[in-house]
Parts: structure tokens; C-alpha cells; sequence
């Protein structure tokens, strides 16, 4: 059965009390697993191996996020794709879009565009990885570590058909941008309406 509707500045004011305990302290803890392992500095020169799904280790990049940081937010499920390069389990070849020519080339260009959105972040520029290949082909996945990288850029809600729904709630007029700047987009207006309410 669903959750009955309350006004939004009344589940504003609920929010701190209704959150479960300790939700804050995982969050910490998963964020600074991340950093730890996924220090900023290291990604200009990070290896696809500690990157990539498909390596059998179950602390790479891509399987922390997906499935070991569930309270940063969840990408769970659907494609691997949303990685942009993987090993396939069945061949264990490497998946990565037929637009590069080789994994090489596909890794560096991923890992550039990753240090690149970051930079972006961190200089209120956010709108702009919508532009940014090929991260942008990722949005899920580039949300996530926009999130994790940059706080207080985002809100931790990746799919685009939950950053439409609050997007909508929160009196949003149109669609959202379909990219990791849409969660900044819902982050944003989130914030104005917390504040006219506080």
C-alpha cells in the first residue's frame, strides 16, 4: 500500500525525525569507502581493471557503486552498460562502444571524462556534463560519482524517471535534463523550497 500524500513542506518538517537511524552514519561510512579506495587524484591514472565490473574483484569502481553503496543512492539492475566498459562474464572479452577502436581508447576517454565532470562540479559548472562524452552516455552511473565526489552538488536520486517525479512534485515545469545535471537540477530547487520552509 503506498505512503498516503502530505504537503511537501509538512514531509520537509518530518524528514529528520522519519529518516532511519543511523542512515547518515552509512552514508558517511560508503562515501569515504569510496574516496579511500577511489581517491580523486588517482583517476587521471586509474587502472581499468580496478575500474571495471567483470574482474572478479567485488571492490573495483563499478561494483561499489552498483552494489555496495546502496545508501549513496542506487543504480542497481538493467544493463551493465551503464559502466560503459565491462568484461563479459560469458567471453570474458571487454564491452565498451563501438564508437572507440579499441578498450584503450574507450577507458581513456571514460577516465578523462570522469576527471573532467569532476572539475566541473567542483567549479559550479555541473550543467555542463550533460555535454560531456562520453560520460554523458552514463548518467546513472555519472550522477553517482558526481555525488559521492562532490557534496552538496546533487541529491542522490539518479534515474530519470524519479528525477522527473520529484522534479514534478517540487513544481518543476517540463522534463528534466536527461543527464547526471538533473539531480543538480532537483538539488537545487530542493534546497529553495527547503529554505522558504525553514
Amino acid at each position: 500500500m503506498a505512503a498516503p500524500k502530505i504537503p511537501l513542506a509538512e514531509a520537509l518538517a518530518q524528514w529528520p525525525s522519519a529518516r532511519p537511524a543511523g542512515l547518515l552514519d552509512k552514508i558517511a561510512q560508503q562515501r569515504a569507502k569510496v574516496l579511500s579506495l577511489f581517491p580523486p587524484e588517482a583517476w587521471p591514472t586509474l587502472e581499468l581493471d580496478r575500474y571495471a565490473l567483470g574482474t572478479g574483484s567485488q571492490e573495483t569502481f563499478c561494483y561499489l557503486m552498483e552494489f555496495a553503496t546502496r545508501e549513496l543512492g542506487g543504480i542497481a539492475g538493467g544493463s551493465a552498460r551503464k559502466h560503459l566498459v565491462y568484461r563479459r562474464s560469458d567471453t570474458g572479452s571487454w564491452y565498451f562502444d563501438r564508437r572507440f577502436t579499441s578498450v584503450e581508447e574507450a577507458w581513456s576517454r571514460i577516465r578523462a571524462g570522469f576527471v573532467q565532470a569532476l572539475e566541473l562540479a567542483n567549479s559550479g559548472r555541473i550543467g555542463e556534463i550533460q555535454g560531456l562524452e562520453p560520460v554523458n552516455w552514463a548518467p546513472a552511473l555519472t550522477g553517482k560519482y558526481v555525488f559521492v565526489y562532490s557534496p552538496g552538488t546533487m541529491v542522490s536520486v539518479y534515474s530519470h524517471s524519479a528525477q522527473q517525479h520529484f522534479w514534478d512534485l517540487l513544481g518543476g515545469s517540463g522534463e528534466i535534463a536527461w543527464s547526471a545535471s538533473g539531480a543538480a537540477q532537483l538539488d537545487r530547487t530542493s534546497t529553495r523550497l527547503n529554505s522558504s520552509h525553514a
